[in-house]
């Protein structure tokens, strides 16, 4: 996440460890939105699943999953 003018940011969504292969690891993330409450949703393709991060706590959901 960047404020406005800020140099520095927080990942919030995915790992910067391409090689470990978690629950939160994100492969091609190709799109977004937030929802009123604040909360990321991330279309994760690579792995047929959207992804819910909760800003307010850190939690992550998966929302669904399909293989195809």
């Amino acid at each position: 996440m960047w404020d406005s003018g800020a140099t520095v940011g927080t990942v919030i969504a995915g790992t910067s460890d391409v090689f470990r292969s978690i629950a939160t690891t994100l492969k091609y993330a190709n799109s977004f939105t937030f929802d009123s409450n604040k909360n990321l949703y991330v279309a994760d393709s690579n792995n047929f699943r959207i992804q819910k991060y909760f800003t307010c706590s850190g939690v992550i959901t998966t929302n669904s999953s399909t293989s195809g």
